[in-house]
């Protein structure tokens, strides 16, 4: 009951947070989208006009995008450069409700709503999932995606999330249905922004699967079955495309151009490679435009050095346990998905140090420093050694005791 009790504080306390969010910043959600503003915007940015000085943020442009993509334009003819899951969804809210805003809001309660259900496969634990739902309410990428709902990034995150807890089912139980599930999610993520994260994601699971010594062979069943579940979730995103006459040759000179887009472009070449560290520790974030310099960052607080030092706490914890015989099989799931989130946060560092960064970035890095934490008091909760030799040792001083005269 005492649980039941506290769980529901924790969530309403998660709700009302995000409530307060949203109430601060009411009027994004209840304006009305405004086609002919959005494509008079477009017209004179510097996607049609070279060096205009007139320009087009990314949420506006993903909205745009959006728009017309249900209205008939070709994916593959606007903003080609970023995928089109997430304006899509951003196409439909404009569609359902004339505000743009709303799917945004929307991929934010759905992945709170999913991050809770991750961390009970986890954890087992309705209390703690219900804090790590509370502390993803008070994270600061939350709060800048739901001052900012239409970016793409929520929806990587929501995507990300579907993935790491499908692939968790799949440890978990071994029934293939949840490798089918994990490829057609990844190959969702990759299609809301350039699918470099999805590669991180791909190969974070394959070191994760080696570190818990999955066999060569379901090694190999797993990726023949997420490659091309991921492949076809991906090309059903361009199903319009295709529709529209284009062929498969045209498709993939389209992603050749994509790929060299982002191999080729000017970001690449700027001296804010590596930035990520400085805004963590320091809150310096080195720009690329203006003074070139570093500036702070509002959302910054004392848990982005934090996560850094718990990160590497935990890290060496991990690596100190013993081997799998002092382990039950849950406490052992526990270890093994403190390993993957502790994986998945050291690569993306990696990965976010090989590019410029944006702050909102970190959207795909801090719920998984909460998953981590939460994940290690579980553990620290259960005993640590199994029921099997907890009976062993009263059975060793029962006999002690029956040999005495």
């Amino acid at each position: 009951m005492q649980g039941k009790l506290l769980t529901f504080i924790l969530l309403f306390a998660s709700i009302i947070n995000i409530s307060n969010y949203v109430r601060k910043n009411l009027h994004l959600y209840t304006s009305k989208f405004n086609p002919q503003l959005a494509e008079k915007k477009y017209n004179e940015s510097q996607y049609v006009v070279p060096n205009s000085k007139k320009g087009i943020s990314d949420g506006e442009l993903y909205a745009y995008s959006g728009y017309k993509y249900l209205n008939g334009t070709n994916p593959l003819l606007l903003n080609a450069e970023h995928m089109t899951l997430g304006k899509y969804f951003i196409g439909v809210s404009i569609l359902l409700t004339q505000n743009e805003n709303i799917a945004g809001l929307t991929a934010v309660i759905l992945s709170l709503f999913i991050f809770y259900f991750l961390s009970l496969e986890v954890t087992k634990s309705h209390p703690l999932s219900a804090l790590s739902v509370l502390l993803l309410s008070f994270d600061s990428s939350i709060k800048m995606i739901i001052e900012e709902p239409t970016l793409l990034d929520i929806y990587q995150f929501f995507f990300l999330l579907l993935s790491v807890y499908f692939y968790i089912k799949w440890i978990k139980t071994e029934k293939k249905r949840y490798i089918f599930l994990t490829g057609i999610m990844v190959g969702f993520l990759s299609s809301v922004k350039f699918y470099l994260v999805s590669f991180v994601l791909c190969l974070v699971f394959l070191i994760h699967l080696f570190t818990i010594r999955k066999k060569i062979k379901e090694i190999t069943v797993f990726y023949l079955i997420l490659l091309p579940f991921s492949a076809a979730s991906f090309l059903s995103t361009y199903i319009p495309s295709f529709l529209m006459g284009t062929s498969l040759t045209d498709f993939i000179k389209a992603q050749k151009w994509i790929f060299n887009f982002w191999r080729y472009n000017a970001l690449n070449q700027i001296d804010a490679k590596g930035n990520i560290l400085p805004l963590l520790l320091f809150n310096k974030w080195k720009i690329w435009w203006d003074s070139k310099g570093y500036i702070p960052i509002k959302q910054w607080n004392i848990l982005y050095p934090l996560s850094l030092v718990l990160l590497v706490a935990i890290t060496i914890f991990l690596l100190k346990l013993k081997t799998k015989q002092n382990y039950d099989k849950r406490q052992l799931h526990i270890v093994y998905f403190s390993q993957l989130f502790a994986l998945w946060l050291w690569i993306y560092l990696l990965y976010l140090i090989r590019i410029p960064v944006y702050p909102r970035y970190l959207i795909l890095y801090f719920p998984f420093v909460y998953l981590l934490i939460i994940s290690i008091v579980s553990l620290i909760r259960e005993p640590l050694v199994t029921k099997t030799y907890i009976r062993s040792k009263s059975l060793f001083y029962k006999n002690i005791k029956n040999t005495q005269p």
